[in-house]
């Protein structure tokens, strides 16, 4: 275990910023967790900033073009939208590629983070009856990915740029107007036959 922390102390980069962007209305509803992970999570050398609340457009597009890499760790999505606004402008991700987002997030665009099944309630189930499940993310693997990743953008240029694309790809072949539109069409054709 001391050999384990050691690498990951070692591993910690100066010139990282890691952004947490919050959309909660009610900063008291996130702050202690964030400020408690944090302190879990020292001593680190990267910056890390949280953003509270919704940016204006101009504002957003900044962040994202100012961004590396998009991450997700959650447990489950339905379908993820910033993930999706990300990718859509050619960020790559830090992600698993589980329930929806097993639709778009690929080795090619992505660094995958392995997940795990388990058992898991409905949200809106008022009895918290296991009937479905969530994806455990793996510590080791979003580390790796981490690690990957800095590497990658740091000193790839090339790979980095080939993720860039294909993130982009990804979602434009996902869910452009253009590729929509032609399944919309093809599906109310469809329903006219019948």
């Amino acid at each position: 275990i001391r050999r384990q922390r050691q690498m990951c102390i070692r591993d910690r980069q100066k010139d990282v910023t890691l952004i947490f962007k919050m959309t909660y209305k009610d900063m008291s509803g996130y702050l202690e967790d964030v400020s408690s992970l944090l302190c879990q999570l020292h001593p680190f050398q990267c910056r890390v900033v949280v953003i509270h609340g919704y940016l204006q457009p101009d504002e957003y597009a900044s962040l994202i073009g100012a961004t590396s890499y998009i991450v997700n760790s959650s447990r489950s999505e339905g379908q993820c939208l910033p993930l999706m606004e990300y990718m859509s402008c050619g960020i790559p991700a830090i992600a698993p590629d589980n329930t929806a987002m097993a639709d778009y997030v690929n080795e090619s665009n992505s660094f995958v983070v392995a997940s795990s099944p388990e058992p898991h309630y409905w949200p809106h189930d008022p009895q918290q009856i296991f009937t479905t499940l969530w994806y455990r993310p793996s510590w080791e693997s979003l580390h790796a990915a981490y690690l990957e990743s800095y590497q990658i953008a740091t000193q790839s240029p090339e790979t980095y740029s080939s993720m860039t694309r294909r993130a982009w790809e990804s979602q434009y072949n996902y869910c452009s107007r253009d590729k929509l539109n032609i399944r919309l069409e093809s599906f109310l054709e469809g329903i006219r036959e019948k």
